[in-house]
């Protein structure tokens, strides 16, 4: 008995073109930064008003209140709180947080030549344009008198450790990333460096170029270590500079 095969012609379905998914949502980013600038103000505003208490009770002044290595602590903290309950947003800044650029000499040249362009950029811009004075408003004094030895080891380990680590996460690890996969690299790049530039009061220019040239380290390393390490070198040389001075 013969078998009788029936045909039957595919038709093809229309293309469909998938909306990409993208790891942190818009909503999330806004909630992050929103959560991580509201507990900074808060932790600010609860310090002060400790600060303050403490003041009336002990009879001491509050000048310089607003520059005491306190805020660092609070800001790096406040960083790791946030960072705990976000855990889509810290599993994306985490990706990228890995040791194999360390095993390319390639890398350590491009951490060299990171470390010179911020030197040279700074270089010309405060001492031979004279475009910016991160000395005029006192924003580069990282060790005031008076802070003590336990206001010394704060600053250093805020800004030789901490903002190293928090400032490259956030900036490169999840700024750049989340507008580089989105939009564009340039997008990245400029958001990120603006943003990082414009929180440096005194010296935006400056610190907008560090911003580009970390994020075109990290852009050619894939991995926010090598940033991490030239920031906290960079941190660290400008740290012996004020203590010497």
């Amino acid at each position: 008995m013969e078998e009788h095969l029936e045909y039957t012609e595919e038709i093809p379905q229309p293309l469909v073109k998938k909306k990409r998914a993208y790891p942190v949502t818009w909503g999330g980013f806004i909630g992050f930064f929103g959560a991580y600038l509201g507990f900074i103000i808060l932790f600010s505003l609860l310090t002060g008003m400790f600060y303050a208490l403490a003041a009336v009770i002990f009879g001491f002044s509050m000048a310089g209140f607003e520059k005491s290595p306190v805020f660092l602590l609070i800001d790096a903290l406040t960083f790791t709180a946030v960072m705990l309950v976000f855990k889509r947003t810290r599993q994306f800044m985490f990706q990228k947080l890995t040791l194999g650029a360390l095993k390319k000499k390639r890398t350590y040249f491009l951490m060299a030549w990171a470390l010179i362009i911020c030197q040279v950029s700074q270089y010309l811009i405060f001492e031979v344009l004279h475009l910016e004075d991160p000395g005029s408003n006192g924003d580069d004094r990282l060790f005031t008198s008076g802070i003590g030895i336990a206001g010394i080891v704060i600053v250093i380990f805020c800004a030789c450790i901490a903002a190293p680590v928090t400032e490259e996460l956030v900036f490169r690890g999840f700024l750049f990333r989340f507008f580089h996969e989105r939009y564009h690299f340039i997008a990245g790049l400029v958001v990120s460096s603006a943003v990082f530039g414009s929180l440096h009061i005194g010296y935006p220019l400056a610190a907008g170029i560090m911003g580009i040239v970390f994020a075109m380290l990290f852009y050619f390393t894939k991995s926010l270590v090598p940033g991490m390490l030239v920031h906290a070198l960079w941190n660290t040389y400008v740290s012996i500079v004020e203590l010497l001075s």
